[in-house]
């Protein structure tokens, strides 16, 4: 996990047809998360499409309740204990089903970027170093399950997975 897990489990519809559902969720604290699905199934084939966006806008104790819209000058109140976010999910899955086995692939992809303000610098804190912290991660898997005989079951997955971090310094 990086700093945090985010498991979005989906449901397998019942029913043939497509299933569409979009959720919202926000805090006053800088905090809105936002959700898009879609499913589908028809007779032995079976899918989902997700995209997900995540977005923190940091939090230090010297603020207020309400979070501030308006631009952050070169002081102290830039630096935050709990630094800004954005995150961006997207998964994709298929799944067929033959008689006595089910074949699956799933592409699942992941983007953050981390903002860090730093505190300006003596003697004239007229200057700050900012960090930003960019992963990305992208998940592949095929997996199948069922039976291949009255005394054989298989079980097997196999995946193939790309991670990428990149961090850079600016002065600001």
């Amino acid at each position: 996990a990086l700093a945090g897990t985010i498991n979005l489990i989906t449901k397998k519809p019942r029913k043939a047809g497509v299933a569409v559902q979009a959720d919202v969720y926000g805090e006053q604290r800088g905090t809105i998360n936002t959700q898009a699905l879609i499913q589908m199934k028809q007779k032995r084939h079976s899918g989902s499409f997700s995209l997900a966006r995540n977005f923190f806008d940091g939090w230090h104790h010297t603020e207020g309740a309400w979070p501030s819209l308006d631009q952050r000058v070169a002081d102290a109140t830039r630096f935050q204990s709990w630094k800004p976010r954005t995150q961006l999910f997207g998964r994709l899955q298929y799944h067929y089903a033959l008689p006595a086995l089910k074949l699956s692939y799933r592409l699942s992809l992941f983007d953050e970027m981390i903002l860090n303000r730093g505190l300006p610098r003596l003697p004239y804190q007229e200057i700050a170093f900012d960090d930003t912290y960019h992963t990305q991660r992208m998940d592949h898997s095929v997996s199948a399950v069922g039976k291949l005989g009255d005394n054989m079951r298989i079980n097997g997955v196999a995946g193939y997975n790309l991670f990428r971090r990149q961090s850079n310094t600016y002065r600001k």
